[in-house]
């Protein structure tokens, strides 16, 4: 399991804009790193992007497998490693991982160790989002636990608002 756990901007935003495009669906996605710095750092999470998957019919195993086949295929051709899940739930003060977020992350931790399973919590979503929406979850004992001793890193910019600040004055 990693000690720390990082979202680069490109991971953030698009995780965040994936949730606020369909605030009345479930949301999910799988989270990316890339392996050579998983290797020369294992105790850090660095992840890196993200592939949103679906916002209508979350549940259907079909779609599912033909997803994750596609994202395979494609993290070995970049060089990443699938390192996660995550998810919004439709209710605005749900933020708890259901039954099916459970099982994908899982199947992933499966594959990857110290895979990490990543909540929404809506009610933290805004137009500022002045605080990270992000609740982190790791697998430990069998089950998967809120991890508050976990430290997300910050080493980049963690609000929408402070990224469309810094791309906003890259511009110029």
């Amino acid at each position: 399991m990693a000690a720390e756990v990082s979202f680069g901007e490109k991971a953030y935003c698009k995780i965040i804009l994936h949730a606020a495009k369909y605030p009345h669906c479930t949301v999910n996605g799988v989270l990316l790193i890339e392996k050579s710095k998983y290797k020369d750092c294992p105790t850090v999470l660095s992840i890196v992007d993200c592939v949103p998957l679906f916002h209508v019919g979350n549940g259907l195993t079909a779609m599912v497998e033909v997803a994750l086949t596609q994202i395979d295929y494609y993290c070995r051709d970049k060089g990443l490693i699938l390192a996660g899940y995550y998810q919004a739930n439709t209710n605005l003060k749900d933020s708890a991982p259901d039954y099916f977020a459970k099982r994908m992350a899982d199947k992933i931790q499966e594959n990857f160790s110290s895979a990490v399973l990543v909540m929404i919590d809506n009610s933290k979503l805004s137009l500022d989002c002045y605080e990270d929406a992000l609740n982190v979850y790791s697998h430990s004992d069998g089950k998967w636990k809120l991890n508050d001793d976990l430290n997300i890193s910050e080493k980049e910019p963690n609000t929408l608002a402070e990224i469309g600040r810094a791309s906003c004055r890259e511009r110029v």
